[in-house]
């Protein structure tokens, strides 16, 4: 319990499952110690973070999901590197499908885009849930507008998007493609969803397909 913390980190620091992967933090860090010669302060913090993941521990926590889950290492790496996020309650809804919003803010901070606007386009946007109800700016404009300024979303799908309805595999095929540097792993795994085009697909599997996609060798640990 000999952690230095303000009194706000401390109310987290003092949880039960919080105070248990601390004691197994500084096992494994003291075993990397002497694995690799180095003092503490040398112990790589990715590799630390990637052996607790490889034992069941969680970087990020949710209510429902834990290790037992299949894409429980992707959604962690994702959420620890700020790409992917959970709700208010919570909770991740893994099985939930993802929308097209929650696709775009993935790809651009997956692959560390900026933000690309174009100002006309920003004038005209238009995005509503209902007909009564609209929305100037929905919360996802700038991400969807500068995959459209790289290529990856027409101007015609652009501006008829609904944000908040459920992505699609060829969503994630074109916007991909078109973001990212093409290479062999990568057009491989487009080429077998661009199969499935028309289907939606959760966020939990999209958390598992955009870590192949930023990281195809599953082995490989972080730099």
């Amino acid at each position: 319990m000999a952690v230095s913390a303000t009194h706000v980190g401390f109310q987290v620091l003092r949880l039960e499952v919080i105070r248990m992967e601390m004691g197994q933090a500084a096992a494994n860090a003291a075993a990397l110690c002497v694995k690799n010669k180095v003092q503490p302060r040398r112990v790589g913090v990715a590799e630390l973070q990637e052996m607790m993941l490889d034992q069941g521990c969680a970087l990020f926590y949710y209510k429902d999901l834990n290790a037992p889950h299949p894409h429980f290492k992707a959604i962690q790496h994702l959420s620890q590197a700020g790409v992917v996020h959970g709700y208010d309650d919570f909770n991740f809804h893994p099985d939930q499908d993802a929308t097209k919003a929650e696709l775009g803010e993935m790809i651009f901070h997956a692959l560390g885009l900026k933000v690309k606007m174009d100002t006309d386009l920003w004038n005209i946007m238009r995005w509503c849930k209902t007909s009564q109800h609209s929305t100037p700016y929905h919360w996802a404009t700038c991400y969807l507008m500068t995959l459209h300024n790289m290529g990856a979303i027409s101007l015609d799908d652009l501006t008829q998007m609904d944000p908040d309805s459920p992505a699609t595999r060829a969503d994630l095929v074109r916007w991909s493609a078109a973001a990212m540097p093409a290479s062999p792993a990568s057009h491989t795994l487009l080429s077998e969803e661009e199969k499935k085009a028309d289907s939606p697909i959760s966020r939990d599997e999209l958390c598992e397909l955009i870590m192949k996609l930023i990281r195809p060798d599953p082995h490989k640990r972080p730099s």
